[in-house]
């Protein structure tokens, strides 16, 4: 009886820790989702940037690598609206501050430079990296 009783509690344990894990991962899952949307949030509206002579390109660093320093880049044009641009960065960059520690993840630590260069073509950007 008292074998039964160890095994079934022991069994128990296992089933809770099986089960704690799959909602760990789920959540994991959710969390790049979330980081997932908003990386195209950010990408989508730097992308409607139009570019031309006499408007003026610029680099925003977002993100944030595990190890610290930007995990990427985005080149915009203030034809577009730059504060919502900025606001989604940094609430992506506070994301991934906040995933990075969660989920301990471990970063290469290699530095994530910025763009070589910004070429306007058609009145779009090209990202040179």
């Amino acid at each position: 009886m008292n074998r039964s009783i160890v095994c079934l509690s022991s069994l128990i344990v296992c089933f809770s820790f099986f089960i704690s894990s799959c909602d760990k991962e789920n959540t994991q899952n959710e969390d790049q989702q979330e980081l997932a949307k908003l990386l195209t949030k950010i990408r989508t509206l730097a992308e409607s940037s139009r570019c031309g002579d006499d408007i003026n390109i610029q680099t925003l660093p977002f993100g944030n690598k595990a190890c610290g320093g930007p995990s990427s880049y985005v080149a915009y044009t203030n034809t577009i609206n730059v504060q919502e641009l900025e606001k989604l960065a940094a609430n992506y960059t506070d994301l991934e501050i906040r995933y990075n520690k969660k989920w301990s993840v471990i970063s290469d630590c290699a530095l994530v430079g910025g763009p070589k260069s910004v070429n306007c073509s058609n009145g779009k950007l090209q990202v040179i990296y």
